[in-house]
Order: C-alpha cells, then sequence, then structure tokens
C-alpha cells in the first residue's frame, strides 16, 4: 500500500513538474516579454495535465481595461513560444472550461508569426 502511494505521489509530482517546465514556464515567459500583457493572465498546460498532445491556452482573468487586441497579443505572443513543437490539439479556454478546440496542425501554420 505504501509503495503504491508513493508511486502515486512522484507520478502526480511528475506530471505538475513536467507542466511546469515544458509549457507553463515558456508561457509566462513570452507573455512577460511584452508589458501590455499584464491585463490578461493566460496559463497554458497539457490536457488534463498529463497529456502532451494536447496544449490548452487557458484565460483566467482579463482586466476591464483589457482590450480585444491586449487578448489577442497574448494569444499571438504564447503561441510563438510554442512553434517549433507539434501538438494534435490545441484548445482555447476560459476560467478551465474549453470554448474553442481545433486541430494541432493549424496551430503553427496560423499563429505563428513570421
Amino acid at each position: 500500500m505504501k509503495k503504491t502511494l508513493i508511486a502515486a505521489i512522484i507520478m502526480i509530482t511528475g506530471a505538475i513538474t513536467a507542466n511546469g517546465i515544458f509549457v507553463t514556464w515558456p508561457a509566462l515567459r513570452a507573455k512577460a516579454a511584452d508589458s501590455r500583457n499584464e491585463n490578461v493572465s493566460l496559463y497554458a498546460h497539457y490536457g488534463w495535465g498529463v497529456n502532451p498532445t494536447t496544449l490548452v491556452l487557458d484565460l483566467w482573468d482579463i482586466s476591464p481595461t483589457a482590450s480585444m487586441a491586449d487578448v489577442d497579443r497574448v494569444l499571438l505572443d504564447t503561441a510563438e513560444a510554442f512553434k517549433n513543437r507539434l501538438v494534435s490539439k490545441v484548445e482555447l479556454a476560459l476560467r478551465g472550461r474549453t470554448r474553442f478546440r481545433f486541430e494541432g496542425s493549424y496551430f503553427p501554420a496560423t499563429w505563428r508569426r513570421t
């Protein structure tokens, strides 16, 4: 029983760490590069926290003073951080609930800045 519990804790910790290193940190770094992005809170993570083939871009807070251009810029800056990664699905979410989903093949071609 103890070994199973320890294994479960290690797996959960590993998933959280992988999300932080490979997804959340690059997205936050890309967002922080432009001071105009402070009005929009976006967090990126793997689908369900463990599925590396699904990228979730989750908007959590949008300031009342933020414009639609601010939201678009945050999404584009975040997408640029992942332009060299291949994913099968990208989900746009609002406060944890998926609102829009599209194939990952559209992600780099549509959102990448050239």
